[in-house]
């Protein structure tokens, strides 16, 4: 029989990164649409863009303690939160990699710097 602290550790793992890694996806994919935003909105736009990457790290964020909550309920919420915060740490970590590391494929180094 599997120990279970050790599943426990291995779901919670898995979903940290899983998550982490969709949420910085998302995040590129919002950023590259902010210039034909701008056509649209103008100025307005990295407003619009924050909003929607608030909006899509609340919804990672809240699917990937959920996810780890329903495979194991007994959970302790001091875990969940630290799974929560890992997951947006993660995502944001790896998003801002991204940008510094292709930064000749954006358009905005000046705001990396």
């Amino acid at each position: 029989m599997a120990n279970t602290t050790t599943d426990k550790k291995k779901i919670a793992s898995t979903t940290i990164l899983m998550s982490g890694i969709i949420l910085a996806a998302l995040f590129i994919v919002l950023y590259f649409l902010e210039d034909k935003l701008a056509s649209l909105l103008g100025n307005f736009s990295g407003k619009v863009i924050i909003g929607l990457m608030l909006f899509v790290m609340w919804i990672t964020v809240g699917s990937a303690v959920r996810t780890i909550n329903r495979h194991k309920r007994s959970t302790p919420f001091f875990t969940l939160l630290l799974s929560g915060v890992a997951t947006a740490a993660l995502g944001s970590a790896l998003f801002t990699a991204f940008l510094y590391i292709f930064g000749s494929l954006t358009n905005s180094v000046e705001r990396i710097k």
